[in-house]
C-alpha cells in the first residue's frame, strides 16, 4: 500500500510548498476546497519517515499516519495516546497489500484541524514554530495565504 500510495502520487504533478505550522490551516483548506480525490501530506523537512497524510470526506478530514517502517511502528503507541488525548477516536485500517495505517477523524474545519495536527506533529516529532515543513498536496487548488 505505501509503495501504490508513493507512486500515485509520484504518477501526478504535486504540489510542494515549504512552510511552519502558521501554514497548516492554509494548506488544509486547500484540501477542503479540493475536488474529491485530492489529498495532503504535510513532513518534516529533513526527516525520513516523520509526516502525516491526510484526505477530506463531506463531513471530516482523516489523519493518517503509515505503520510500515520501523520508525513509524515505534511512534504507534505515543500517536494512539496523543489522538485520544485530543479527543479523537484511533483507528487501525489496513491496505490492499496488508499494510497499516493508525487514522482518526476530525472536524471538516481548517482552523480546527489545523490546531489539532500541530498539537499532533509538537507530540509526535517536537515541531515547534520554527521547523520547517513541507506541504505536498494532488489536486489541490493553489494557497491562498491571508493578507
Amino acid at each position: 500500500m505505501w509503495h501504490a500510495l508513493k507512486a500515485w502520487f509520484s504518477s501526478l504533478t504535486p504540489s510542494v510548498e515549504i512552510g511552519t505550522v502558521a501554514d497548516i490551516a492554509v494548506h488544509i483548506r486547500r484540501l477542503l476546497d479540493a475536488p474529491a480525490g485530492g489529498a495532503l501530506i504535510i513532513e518534516l523537512v529533513g526527516a525520513e519517515d516523520a509526516f502525516l497524510q491526510f484526505t477530506a470526506g463531506p463531513n471530516q478530514v482523516q489523519i493518517d499516519h503509515p505503520l510500515i517502517t520501523p520508525q513509524q511502528m515505534a511512534r504507534e503507541n505515543a500517536l494512539r495516546e496523543t489522538l485520544s488525548a485530543l479527543g479523537l477516536t484511533p483507528y487501525e485500517t489496513v491496505g490492499s497489500d496488508g499494510a497499516r495505517f493508525l487514522d482518526a477523524d476530525c472536524p471538516r474545519d481548517a482552523v480546527g484541524a489545523a490546531i489539532l495536527v500541530q498539537r499532533i506533529l509538537s507530540s509526535l516529532f517536537q515541531v515547534d514554530h520554527s521547523t520547517q515543513l513541507r506541504f505536498v498536496g494532488n489536486d489541490l487548488p493553489p494557497a491562498e495565504y491571508p493578507h
